[in-house]
């Protein structure tokens, strides 16, 4: 993975380091998102491994759209998010084995 290291801010001498697996910039899609974060969970709960998704940020960046937005509609054919995409290519999974 990889990491970046932050000042604690408040005066503090303490600095932290956070490990994260990937960045996505502002250009990406639900799609994107989905294929970075999302397939690798699936494959894990086929697997049989318990699966969990986390979003965390500040208020307003986009959190609940990103992982609840409504499945596609005609104006936005892209716009499903996380939790739909993969409820839907794991329902996909079971009825195919």
């Amino acid at each position: 993975g990889n990491a970046i290291a932050a000042d604690a801010g408040g005066g503090r001498a303490q600095s932290r380091q956070f490990a994260y697996d990937g960045v996505l910039g502002p250009e990406a899609t639900q799609g994107d998102l989905f294929d970075t974060a999302g397939a690798a969970l699936i494959e894990d709960v086929m697997a049989g491994f318990n699966g969990c998704l986390l979003a965390y940020g500040q208020t307003g960046s986009g959190k609940t759209h990103s992982l609840l937005a409504p499945a596609a509609d005609s104006e936005k054919p892209d716009s499903a998010g996380v939790v739909p995409r993969a409820l839907r290519e794991l329902f996909r999974r079971i009825s195919e084995s």
